[in-house]
């Protein structure tokens, strides 16, 4: 190919360029001020969120909970380790 074919050939297999979208994500991450939750144990993994979490404020309260323990099977979920050990046992 000579190179005014190699031109016109990627000028023809080149899509037009279309303008973005704007996105409707959030468009910044919460600092971690805002998080409400520092940890979460889902089975054997410990899952360190990136937004803050939509539970209700009876189970993680006002303040920053350092845990809260998911069942990976039924996703109930506690603050109480023991209770979180004696759900998995059964």
């Amino acid at each position: 190919m000579t190179t005014a074919q190699t031109q016109q050939h990627e000028q023809a297999t080149t899509a037009p360029s279309t303008p973005a979208r704007p996105s409707k994500r959030l468009k910044r991450a919460p600092s971690s001020s805002e998080l409400n939750v520092e940890e979460v144990v889902l089975g054997d993994r410990i899952v360190v969120p990136l937004y803050p979490s939509l539970y209700r404020e009876e189970i993680v309260g006002s303040e920053t909970l350092s845990r809260l323990y998911v069942c990976e099977g039924c996703f109930r979920y506690t603050t109480d380790a023991l209770s979180y050990v004696g759900h998995r046992v059964s």
